[in-house]
């Protein structure tokens, strides 16, 4: 593997990783744990990155979801994705944009108007995939709110899954 991904990935690629997750669907909720695995691949010459991943929701139960991210154009650090979730995203894809920072990619994306998403893959660690997704609440939604709601606008993590 010759391209960007294959070099951040190296020996990592293809080696599932597992573990316990956390989800929340509120930014006032507690985390909920559950299983979690990843696995992280540099297909197309290393020049593509792919995540493929399983939580747990709480209520529904095993979830799945994967993300297709190219390399960054020569000389830069911007990079796009597509995501899809089978609970969080789904039935298109949402296309992400954004950076490469080392072994940290952050992504992010609106949907609806201003709501958005924030996705966070840190491979730093050879031994640790993290993978922290962040909902966006845009502040017009907050005015349309019912009275009393304690709810502060933008991000929040929604997943955090830390896995060996």
């Amino acid at each position: 593997m010759t391209g960007p991904w294959g070099e951040i990935v190296g020996a990592a690629a293809g080696q599932a990783r597992g573990g316990e997750g956390g989800f929340r669907l509120m930014p006032d909720d507690e985390m909920a744990f559950g299983e979690a695995s990843a696995t992280v691949e540099a297909p197309a010459g290393g020049f593509a990155l792919t995540l493929t991943y399983t939580w747990t929701h709480p209520d529904d139960g095993l979830q799945d979801g994967v993300l297709l991210v190219g390399s960054p154009q020569e000389g830069a650090d911007t990079v796009e994705a597509t995501w899809l979730d089978s609970w969080h995203q789904k039935p298109a894809p949402l296309h992400l944009t954004g950076a490469l920072d080392g072994s940290a990619l952050e992504l992010s994306a609106l949907y609806s108007g201003n709501w958005g998403w924030q996705i966070r893959l840190d491979l730093t660690s050879p031994q640790e995939t993290v993978l922290v997704m962040r909902h966006v609440i845009p502040s017009e939604a907050l005015d349309q709110a019912p009275p009393g709601t304690q709810m502060p606008a933008g991000p929040y993590d929604v997943m955090d899954l830390r896995l060996r």
